[in-house]
């Protein structure tokens, strides 16, 4: 998911002191006497949406919404890298209104990521895919065989007629909005056409007439991560994150930002609100689907017969 890929390296310690512009600190007894202390107003994950729409992160904070409505659940380990048949699913388990690619590709990694897997959709390991994707709608090899449909949403492209994907988010990239939606997810395309055997010259073919590209991402709380640092308004920056240095040994933990209260924020926080309130579901995550027309022959020939062994690779 996005908020999840915040790097445990800038992750706070108990004894983490925040230096920031109006940062204060005590280190000596006459610090401490003259000093005034400073009381720290904690932030609920609750709040964490509002100061989403107050940074513009309405994705995202839309997202984190859906979460918190979400009566309990944890997404399996292997939702993560595979698709049910959505009919087995529960609506509340997925979402494919969301998040927009007209949004998403605004952002320039993942307009490359999406622009990427396109121009991958013809290559060795999508024909292969959509031979896997044909012989799992139960083709044959001999009879005219549908792949997918017009308007079919993400979510039944995603289990049905996907060929090629490509991953994106890093690190390092910029702490935007799409890093907080998304963070590491997939650029995805699929195929829609049809498939049939030419007895003539014993070749099989597929006539893609349309291409369809989506993101997918799931929108869960799993592992240790952290998070960031929240205020009523705004999530710190990567380069304020940096700022964070961890105090002496003995010193109290304490900290002042201008916007008042703020929030270390961690995964179990949100597995803690998830066991404490029975809310906060996990779900899949799908865009809305960019359509390209195509009316393309493609040879899949080669690329059934290497799925299909030896043993029924020919006509008998």
């Amino acid at each position: 998911m996005g908020l999840s890929d915040f790097s445990a390296l800038n992750a706070l310690k108990p004894d983490t002191l925040i230096l920031t512009s109006s940062a204060k600190s005590r280190t000596s007894p006459v610090d401490v006497t003259q000093g005034k202390r400073i009381t720290i107003d904690r932030l609920s994950i609750t709040q964490i949406p509002h100061a989403m729409r107050t940074m513009g992160w309405s994705t995202a904070a839309s997202l984190m919404e859906r979460w918190f409505q979400n009566e309990a659940w944890e997404l399996p380990g292997d939702f993560k890298v595979k698709t049910p048949p959505i009919s087995k699913l529960h609506p509340s388990m997925y979402d494919g209104d969301i998040v927009k690619v007209a949004w998403a590709q605004r952002f320039p990694r993942v307009a490359e990521a999406l622009r990427d897997v396109h121009g991958r959709r013809f290559n060795i390991a999508a024909i292969q895919e959509l031979c896997q994707k044909l012989r799992g709608v139960g083709w044959d090899g001999m009879r005219a065989q549908a792949l997918g449909a017009d308007r079919m949403p993400a979510a039944e492209i995603d289990s049905i007629c996907q060929v090629n994907v490509r991953p994106f988010g890093a690190l390092g990239d910029t702490l935007d909005e799409v890093y907080g939606a998304l963070g590491y997810a997939s650029a995805k395309v699929g195929l829609i056409g049809n498939a049939w055997f030419e007895a003539e010259s014993g070749r099989r073919y597929f006539h893609v007439k349309r291409s369809a590209l989506y993101l997918r991402d799931t929108y869960d709380f799993t592992g240790p991560q952290f998070l960031g640092i929240w205020t009523k308004s705004r999530v710190l920056t990567k380069a304020e994150q940096m700022a964070v240095t961890v105090g002496a040994s003995n010193t109290p933990d304490v900290a002042s930002l201008d916007e008042g209260a703020f929030m270390q924020v961690w995964n179990h926080d949100f597995n803690r609100y998830r066991k404490s309130t029975g809310r906060g579901g996990d779900f899949l995550v799908f865009s809305d689907v960019h359509w390209v027309d195509e009316d393309r022959v493609i040879d899949i020939t080669s690329a059934w017969d290497s799925i299909r062994g030896d043993a029924d690779a020919h006509v008998g």
